[in-house]
């Protein structure tokens, strides 16, 4: 009738207050090991260090029970505060202690109060710790603005303390516990943390400087898990410095000197459609997280030429850009893809002209802007690969197709592609507009907003898994018509999925998946749409 966690002696049981004894009420008992007395340090930028000594050294079983007592009874009544509790997803994770102190009560597990939370009369959880008379009501009449004490509180049971608690509640009441004075909270530092799978899918970045020359880099910026959970904060929420961390996860990274600026390293269209949306829809100009330093990002768009030509030294002409770089690239496609077995290669490595190769078709300046090898028997990985060169450097370490800046129309349909796709350097492909990669052997995740000008994409007929969400600040967010990913074993929840469906979408179909749950509600505004099937 009144639910809450009194901890007060007069409400106490033979064996001792609720909170002692119920895990909902921040008791219980369990094998944790005992939380060390203070908390890691949280920074103010994404530069992470290795993990503490004080790290669990081991997974946690996934089953680990954390019962509450199993006889107690405060004096009122006969019914126990807590049911069994089963913790499956701890992983390696170290939960922080309330306020850097251990938790009270039995200290099973590190526990996190929300952060700025307060009831209607303005107090907060210590507070309640600290009060003459001890407990926790969580009363609809004293809960605060985003819930109560027992949600928020880790001495009233509340708190976040295992990774799903972190990330619902940076995400749900990021206003609150998100960014303050440009430091980010600790239960969103931990969300962030949590948005990696495991510790060794968590890339620890640095940033390396010549002191002597005036040059600082960042180096392993890019960060897939890190890039979605604050891309979805950034454009959920609309606070501009979510967007200049989901702009550094996702786009990769930077270099700063005295002479040049802040210049890209890896993708400077990703870092366009982040300026633009961040100034667009609030207003914000974009800021380096990663480097100390009290810079804007300078705008990208419409320089993307001038940019990635100053990478390119000793590249003085057109024609040289066409031999050097284009016909290489092409090179590798043929060599990676077992060329010599093609069913069709007239001209390919032979004639000098390498726009007269089979399927190529360049434009008036020579550069390829064409590539049709449908249904050719190309065999091996989808053409994007790495030269064994630092892999931070995207712009010009990639070669295959990431080179073709020109490129507008790619189809490698109905071949024997296999492997996973490295979309992230070819979001640089920045004319590209019709993606045909169907009918191949293609797996892991799809991305279907490839890159920044893309019209129609089909992934339909391969071994996809998964579907990366459909990302607003993306610029082909808005220039996508036809989408085909039918015929995969993509796993999904729908409403998910199709909440940030493109909204100029004409043609959406991915039957014969895994797709499971409802349909959202914004299907109902899409008012370009013709055709859609998830049958």
């Amino acid at each position: 009738y009144e639910p809450g966690c009194p901890g007060a002696d007069a409400f106490a049981g033979d064996t001792g207050p609720a909170t002692m004894n119920c895990c909902i009420c921040g008791g219980g008992s369990g094998s944790h090991p005992r939380p060390p007395t203070n908390s890691p340090a949280i920074t103010n930028s994404p530069t992470k260090s290795a993990p503490s000594s004080t790290s669990p050294s081991s997974t946690p079983p996934s089953s680990l029970l954390i019962p509450a007592a199993p006889t107690f009874h405060n004096i009122y009544t006969t019914t126990t505060y807590a049911t069994t509790t089963t913790d499956t997803t701890t992983s390696s994770s170290t939960f922080y202690s309330s306020g850097g102190d251990s938790p009270t009560a039995n200290p099973i597990q590190f526990c996190l109060d929300t952060p700025n939370w307060k009831n209607v009369y303005g107090k907060g959880c210590n507070d309640y710790k600290t009060a003459e008379v001890p407990g926790c009501p969580n009363w609809r009449s004293l809960a605060g603005d985003i819930g109560n004490a027992a949600e928020h509180c880790c001495h009233c049971g509340g708190g976040s303390r295992i990774c799903e608690d972190f990330v619902s509640k940076c995400q749900k009441y990021f206003d609150v516990v998100g960014i303050k004075d440009g430091a980010v909270s600790q239960i969103c530092e931990r969300a962030e943390f949590c948005s990696s799978t495991s510790i060794a899918e968590d890339t620890y970045h640095e940033v390396e400087s010549a002191i002597d020359v005036g040059i600082s880099q960042t180096v392993g910026l890019y960060n897939e898990c890190k890039c979605d959970f604050w891309s979805r904060l950034c454009e959920d929420k609309g606070v501009g410095e979510a967007c200049d961390y989901a702009a550094e996860y996702c786009c990769g990274d930077y270099r700063y000197d005295d002479f040049w600026g802040l210049v890209y390293l890896n993708s400077p269209t990703c870092y366009c459609d982040f300026f633009n949306y961040s100034q667009e829809k609030f207003g914000h100009k974009l800021k380096p997280k990663a480097m100390n330093i009290s810079k804007e990002f300078p705008n990208p768009c419409n320089r993307f030429q001038e940019l990635r030509n100053s990478f390119f030294d000793g590249v003085a002409s057109e024609v040289d850009m066409r031999l050097l770089i284009e016909r290489p690239s092409l090179e590798a496609i043929y060599n990676e893809t077992d060329g010599q077995n093609w069913s069709n290669k007239a001209g390919w490595m032979n004639e000098i002209d390498h726009c007269k190769w089979h399927g190529i078709t360049c434009d008036g300046d020579g550069f390829v802007m064409s590539i049709d090898l449908r249904d050719n028997n190309l065999v091996g990985q989808f053409p994007v690969y790495t030269d064994f060169q630092i892999e931070s450097y995207w712009v010009n370490t990639k070669y295959g197709l990431a080179n073709l800046y020109n490129l507008k129309t790619l189809d490698l349909a109905d071949n024997k592609l296999a492997g996973k796709i490295e979309y992230a350097p070819l979001y640089n492909l920045y004319l590209l507009t019709d993606f045909d990669v169907s009918g191949n052997q293609l797996s892991g995740e799809v991305d279907a907003l490839v890159t920044p000008s893309l019209r129609n994409v089909d992934l339909s007929n391969n071994r996809f898994t998964s579907m990366s969400r459909f990302k607003k600040y993306k610029q082909s967010f808005r220039t996508l018509r036809f989408c085909d990913v039918s015929n995969n074993t993509i796993h999904h929840d729908a409403s998910d999925l199709l909440e940030n469906i493109p909204p100029n979408i004409e043609r959406f179909f991915a039957s014969n998946n895994q797709i499971h749950g409802s349909l959202p509600d914004s299907l109902n505004f899409l008012s370009e749409l013709r055709r859609f099937d998830m049958s």
